[in-house]
């Protein structure tokens, strides 16, 4: 199941992620807009993000 998350959200700050994050640091951006979706499983073991009029990363 999918749950919303915000900027602050631990999965952005989760072991996993931030091994990866400078590849990952345009989801930071689109987590920043409170205009865009952000998806999570709620297990934390995946993440969506999307702008709009951009591609879901």
């Amino acid at each position: 199941m999918f749950v919303s998350f915000g900027p602050e959200d631990d999965v952005l700050h989760s072991r996993w992620f931030v091994q990866e994050e400078v590849e990952y640091n345009l989801i930071h951006l689109i987590a920043g807009n409170q205009e865009s979706l952000r998806l999570k499983t709620e297990e934390n073991d995946l993440i969506a993000a999307h702008a709009a009029g951009r591609n879901l990363w």
